[in-house]
């Protein structure tokens, strides 16, 4: 059995769904960090390829804190920094 078919999709499109402008986009082509194609002088990629190579390459930034966890960690942090300063 053959692959379904995926379509390419463009710069603003991939810009779009990762949450960066397509300047961006295309530094991180330049840097490899997003695999494309180029036909001519239109850049296309496959989301599926962006996707899984971001995954393969990339870390995960840990959630942001919200609420009463964001209070707890903030004087865990003060409690901390004030106990290492030295007291004249």
């Amino acid at each position: 059995m053959s692959e379904p078919f995926e379509p390419f999709i463009g710069k603003a499109e991939i810009g779009k769904r990762l949450g960066v402008r397509p300047r961006t986009v295309d530094e991180w082509m330049r840097l490899g960090i997003l695999p494309h194609y180029k036909f001519s002088q239109a850049v296309r990629f496959k989301w599926s390829e962006v996707e899984a190579h971001l995954a393969e390459t990339c870390r995960r930034c840990p959630p942001l804190l919200s609420g009463a966890r964001r209070k707890n960690f903030s004087e865990l942090v003060n409690t901390k920094t004030n106990t290492n300063r030295k007291t004249k």
